[in-house]
């Protein structure tokens, strides 16, 4: 009777201690999860618009020959990858939006990877 007694006593606190592992995984889970979709390696980040991002534009409206003057400026992102993207909406004097986006690698040299019209 005895040993039924430990052999029971042995098996509810093994099923607490496995409740317990399981418990501590999924808390650990939730903390590292937690701001990961912004602080993602990789991943785009909204920025405001700055002065690196006014150069920018102005350097795409140069290597395009963009005629019209730039009215705004919006929606900039950047993304860290070996160097860094920068993404963002030109609006122009003449109505039309421009999504642009324009890498800068390490040694600060730019190529534009994208830029296309997305209104008129």
């Amino acid at each position: 009777m005895k040993k039924i007694i430990v052999l029971i006593i042995l098996c509810i606190s093994s099923i607490q201690c496995i409740n317990n592992t399981n418990t501590k995984q999924e808390e650990i889970k939730s903390e590292t999860s937690v701001g990961t979709k912004e602080n993602l390696v990789g991943g785009w980040q909204s920025i405001e618009v700055n002065s690196v991002i006014k150069d920018l534009a102005s350097y795409v409206k140069t290597e395009k020959k963009v005629d019209s003057p730039i009215k705004a400026i919006s929606k900039a992102s950047t993304q860290i990858v070996s160097g860094r993207n920068y993404r963002f909406e030109m609006t122009l004097e003449n109505g039309e939006i421009w999504l642009a986006q324009v890498y800068v690698n390490l040694k600060q040299e730019k190529s534009i990877t994208d830029f296309k019209k997305i209104s008129n």
